[in-house]
């Protein structure tokens, strides 16, 4: 993997990931719905690149989930929201409806001045199997083993491995692309997942990228 120390500090501090994969888990069970305001396609449109400030952000949505900085004075916003099978529609509010889950996230980035960077508005349905109590496919090594970091790009990633669960910005300004797997059908009662968390650049080619595991339910 390229680059390793400043991406390995990417993924370590991102905690979003590790809550996604909690409520994946948790939406196995039953329908859920993760607090904070909506994230509604009509509140995002108000965002201006290089426009918009940290303080009217905040107005829009209150306090980000997460937020980190860097030495040179940028900042990280992190919104995220989560609705589990029959606990979503397109205002933001919880109403019942056909069994799916919708993963929305926001992730804008602060110049030091505190206006708006960039910014990626994301809406997934991962796949969640109530019955089986399953989400996303697990891969194996030689699956794992075609990536190529400074080579493989964005759309064989999807053609390998399928849609995403989760797409968001870094605070180099690049973008982190998940795709989960969460089996919680088991004699343990706890939920077995997978993490693949690819870093792209503008271009949509790989820079590196790592395999986790983690149990869920502990920090």
């Amino acid at each position: 993997m390229c680059c390793y120390n400043s991406i390995h500090s990417v993924f370590s501090m991102n905690k979003t990931l590790q809550l996604s994969a909690m409520l994946l888990a948790v939406g196995l069970l039953a329908g859920c719905e993760s607090p904070g305001r909506s994230l509604a396609r009509s509140a995002v449109d108000q965002i201006r690149d290089g426009r918009t400030t940290k303080a009217e952000v905040e107005k829009i949505f209150g306090e980000p989930m997460q937020m980190t900085k860097s030495p040179a004075g940028h900042t990280l916003y992190l919104y995220q929201r989560f609705y589990g099978p029959d606990r979503y529609n397109p205002s933001g509010y919880a109403a019942p409806r056909r069994d799916e889950s919708n993963l929305l996230l926001l992730s804008i980035l602060f110049n030091p001045e505190g206006v708006v960077q960039k910014h990626l508005y994301s809406h997934t349905q991962p796949n969640i199997d109530r019955i089986q109590l399953s989400t996303g496919r697990k891969l194996g090594q030689e699956e794992l083993g075609r990536i190529t970091p400074q080579k493989t790009t964005r759309a064989e990633l999807a053609g390998w491995f399928g849609p995403h669960v989760s797409e968001e910005l870094t605070l180099s300004g690049h973008r982190l692309v998940v795709w989960y797997y969460a089996d919680a059908y088991n004699f343990s009662g706890r939920a077995e997942v997978q993490a693949l968390e690819v870093l792209l650049d503008d271009a949509g080619t790989v820079l590196s990228f790592r395999v986790t595991k983690r149990d869920p339910w502990r920090n």
